[in-house]
């Protein structure tokens, strides 16, 4: 808070302190540094002599007093002295408690972002007096902005204080450093006015919240040139509060950028395998063996059935298939390992052992395949694409689950040769076939619909050991 100046302060107010009750009863008349008579009594026996009486070493009063009563100039002084900082210290506690009503304000306004940077700095031309102030902030951390400002006006150009500023406001921001420039006249990096009065000096402070630099905060003023000490206090408060408001937009800025990010990535996992990441304490290489049920679906003849198809209609027709197979692999509690092209790669008993896994990954596969006959091939044949048909291929056994990779690029999956040998039998498949490995048969002997035949000793590709497997064909030939 600046001082009270004397030539201008009204020592009214002190008169009703211990001053007055000093004076009242003996022969005095008390004039201000205006001549202005404040108190008289006894005028007639008084001194011609006039002493002043000082407020912080200027002379803010004049008595005069008995020849016999000169004695009570150094008590009078010091009532005066008394009284006055007893009103400095009033005034402060007054606008202390001024500026923290007006900061809890801010802070429980439920505003937009904008409006409370607009209010902190119609808070911080009234405290502090300044005819301007604004701020630019530095989001990427690299370039400054400007995102707020009041005070400035130039009829010709509204957006001008941008340009006019930023080439200072950038010095406080690279040395993080506050910059006052008390003679903008001779400062070459500030831009001449277009129009409106020149200002007389310039303070901007950096903006640093728990070592983040976030812009800086400059205030303007035409009026005066000299900061006092309280006055850089409070702009500092100002500036540590504006810091605050901006870190907290800039975290919800980059909360909201993460969680969109976050949604968009968590398309291309599976809602088991997401889980999984959430619950574990960090993503690291490496896997564990155990028992999974492994599902591959492909489409027949894909690369004949859809050719002179454009590739924009391809897309739409690939995307709804993708759309009612993932939906239902979901629905059967599968983890969608991998699309690759046409083909679909499922997972049962990852990354956590569920009940009857090879039962789940059956009933899933039927479902698949009348998904694929009674909707997907419609849809399929309005694009002009007929017969399009599906083969599955099931299998159970040990394989390693986990994150596979690298420390820059890692897949969670499953690998093994019970993977493969689930997506030999896929080969095999027919048009609306599922082939299901033998091993599978007790755990849904019972539970599904029967089978159509079993096919034994099956030799499959890259493999010396023969297979059998049953053949399920849930809505008949095509």
């Amino acid at each position: 808070m600046r001082s009270i100046k004397i030539d201008f302060f009204s020592l009214e107010p002190l008169l009703r302190k211990s001053l007055q009750k000093q004076i009242e009863f003996i022969p005095h008349k008390l004039t201000d540094s205006f001549e202005t008579v404040l108190s008289v009594t006894g005028e007639e026996n008084l001194a011609k002599e006039e002493h002043s009486l000082f407020l912080t070493g200027i002379p803010a009063a004049k008595i005069r007093l008995q020849a016999d009563q000169k004695y009570l100039l150094p008590f009078l002084q010091t009532c005066l002295q008394e009284d006055y900082e007893e009103i400095l210290q009033e005034n402060a506690r007054q606008k202390e408690k001024l500026i923290t009503q007006d900061i809890e304000s801010i802070f429980s306004s439920t505003g937009s972002f904008e409006s409370q940077l607009t209010q902190l700095l119609k808070f911080c031309r009234t405290h502090l007096g300044v005819e301007e102030c604004g701020i630019f902030g530095m989001e990427d951390g690299f370039s400054i902005e400007g995102i707020g400002q009041v005070g400035y006006e130039n009829k010709y150009n509204k957006e001008g204080w941008r340009q006019e500023y930023a080439a200072v406001v950038s010095i406080a921001v690279s040395t993080q450093q506050a910059y006052y420039c008390p003679d903008p006249a001779k400062e070459k990096r500030l831009k001449p006015r277009e129009a409106g009065a020149p200002i007389r000096n310039f303070l901007c402070l950096p903006l640093i919240q728990e070592e983040n630099y976030l812009g800086a905060i400059y205030f303007v003023n035409k009026n005066f040139t000299a900061w006092n000490t309280e006055e850089r206090l409070l702009a500092d408060r100002f500036a540590g509060i504006a810091g605050n408001i901006i870190q907290r937009q800039f975290h919800k800025r980059s909360i909201e950028s993460l969680t969109r990010t976050t949604e968009q990535l968590g398309k291309y996992l599976s809602k088991k395998v997401k889980r999984n990441i959430k619950q574990a304490d960090g993503a690291e290489i490496g896997g564990v063996e155990k028992r999974v049920v492994c599902l591959f679906s492909d489409i027949r003849a894909f690369s004949t059935i859809t050719e002179g198809i454009p590739a924009s209609t391809l897309v739409v027709l690939l995307n709804y298939y993708f759309e009612k197979m993932s939906a239902i692999i979901e629905n059967h509690e599968g983890a969608l390992d991998k699309i690759v092209g046409d083909l679909i790669m499922a997972v049962w008993n990852i990354p956590h052992d569920q009940p009857e896994p090879e039962l789940l990954a059956m009933k899933c596969a039927i479902e698949m395949q009348r998904a694929m006959k009674l909707d997907v091939a419609l849809e399929w044949e309005k694009a002009g694409v007929k017969n399009v048909g599906m083969g599955i291929g099931v299998n159970a056994g040990f394989a390693v689950a986990g994150n596979l990779g690298s420390s820059r690029f890692m897949n969670y999956t499953v690998v093994g040769d019970s993977i493969n040998t689930a997506q030999r039998l896929e080969a095999k498949a027919g048009s609306g076939e599922i082939w299901m490995a033998e091993s599978l048969f007790p755990a849904v002997d019972g539970k599904i619909e029967k089978f159509v035949r079993k096919e034994n000793d099956i030799k499959l590709k890259g493999k010396n050991k023969v297979v059998n497997a049953y053949v399920y064909q849930p809505l008949g030939k095509k």
